[in-house]
């Protein structure tokens, strides 16, 4: 699936949310956040703010970072994403090694539907995916 990255902003707004990647917030630049956010002189610890974020799963596969994105994010907030194609294998290789990062996450198939799937379906307000009808 994919959306236009403003469709993607406005529906986090609408719903008073954000969205990131679990790898795009290193230590040092959590460090450089907290300081500003107390600077700015925010109602609530920085770490609410950073829990009101969706985050994806783009991490090559690795199942320890899948792991740790999704104990601090959720379920609910984690959607999936590869940073496809940019590898040897046009990007088959990054898709098949994120399906098996999170489906190695110790979860439900329906809390695994919603990363795949089900969250950005929410997000995004779209329909319920329609089952494939068979032909006879």
């Amino acid at each position: 699936m994919l959306a236009r990255l403003g469709e993607v902003l406005a529906a986090a707004r609408a719903a008073e949310r954000g969205v990131g990647a679990f790898n795009v917030v290193h230590l040092e630049h959590a460090e450089a956040l907290v300081g500003a956010a107390e600077d700015a002189g925010l109602q609530r610890p920085p770490m609410d703010y950073f829990k009101m974020l969706y985050a994806d799963t783009a991490l090559n596969g690795a199942i320890a970072p899948t792991r740790c994105g999704h104990a601090f994010f959720g379920t609910s907030s984690c959607l999936f994403a590869t940073d496809a194609p940019f590898d040897a294998e046009q990007g088959r290789g990054l898709i098949a090694n994120t399906i098996e990062a999170v489906e190695a996450l110790p979860i439900s198939s329906a809390e695994r539907e919603k990363i795949f799937a089900g969250n950005a379906r929410a997000l995004l307000k779209l329909p319920a995916r329609i089952a494939a009808q068979a032909e006879p």
